[in-house]
């Protein structure tokens, strides 16, 4: 016969075992999968190599980055100084992925995205394509955003404590629990605080200085290991975020422009999971890319497909 206070004892680390299961091993496809909406996880995910971007040109200086026209602001308790959105502005996020796919080359995603929730997302990869009806033109409110980003603060102070309310399980965004890391609060893990952090960094929403403040909880996540004055791998001067080993082994790495905090690139301490590139500015329209001082940080070069 079977002893039901064995079964109850059970139930607690089966949960927690399911949602470890349930988690991909490839928390990197994961990510991407998100940043998609799931309709080209598999194809990344499988495709994903290391960039073949050494000796990758830069196309403006460092210094020229950061026009006085433009109104920047501080983010509290960090070196970082963000430019502001302005209505009839755009956040212009390229996203550049070289893997292997059916027929070849890269994919370069192209997004324009507005504080109304209006905006453009465009992609360039070798056939098939496979981000089907998201892309194209929306109008406000209807860029198809994982996530609403309104309601969060700006402040890295406030935000840390509303991202772990919000990975909670009764949060607005819920995480698995899985480890690495310390419980941070009932339901959450610095573990899944991390994904919860880099899953908003990579989405194409949000304005430039919530994203600084976002790269500021990153730091501050228990187990993260913060590597300043570095390069990313395009080779621009970034800090380096490492997080703790995953289970499956190999551990997620951030890189961060040092001055504006923008997310540069994620990469995977594995080589063969490859690793995203960013290049990011501010537009007036959602025809335009940025040129001169609209890029936020010096952008990589393109790959050719």
């Amino acid at each position: 016969m079977i002893d039901m206070s064995d079964v109850s004892d059970l139930k607690e680390p089966l949960e927690r075992a399911s949602k470890l299961v349930s988690n991909p091993a490839d928390p990197y496809g994961r990510l991407a999968a998100r940043r998609t909406k799931k309709r080209r996880n598999e194809r990344l995910t499988a495709g994903f190599v290391a960039l073949a971007v050494a000796g990758a040109a830069i196309g403006v200086t460092a210094a020229a980055l950061h026009s006085t026209s433009r109104h920047h602001r501080t983010i509290a308790g960090s070196g970082f100084v963000a430019p502001g959105l302005a209505p009839g502005q755009y956040l212009y996020q390229q996203q550049v992925i070289q893997g292997v796919s059916d027929a070849g080359g890269g994919v370069v995603i192209q997004t324009w995205w507005a504080s109304d929730g209006s905006g453009r997302i465009s992609e360039d990869c070798p056939d098939p394509c496979s981000y089907g009806a998201n892309t194209g033109t929306f109008g406000p409110g209807k860029f198809p955003a994982d996530s609403d980003v309104s309601g969060l603060s700006t402040d890295p102070n406030v935000l840390y404590d509303q991202m772990v309310q919000r990975t909670s399980p009764t949060g607005s965004s819920p995480e698995p629990d899985f480890s690495p890391g310390p419980y941070l609060a009932p339901g959450v893990t610095a573990g899944s605080l991390r994904v919860a952090v880099e899953t908003l960094l990579m989405d194409a929403n949000g304005s430039p200085d919530l994203r600084a403040a976002l790269f500021q909880v990153a730091e501050r996540i228990p187990g993260v290991q913060i590597t300043e004055d570095t390069t990313d791998p395009a080779g621009r001067p970034a800090t380096r975020l490492d997080f703790p080993e995953l289970p499956e082994g190999g551990h997620p790495i951030l890189y961060g422009d040092p001055s504006t905090g923008q997310l540069m690139a994620d990469s995977f301490s594995v080589a063969s999971r490859g690793y995203v590139l960013y290049n990011e500015g501010i537009v007036d329209s959602t025809d335009a890319v940025p040129t001169g001082d609209q890029w936020l940080f010096p952008p990589a070069a393109t790959p050719s497909p």
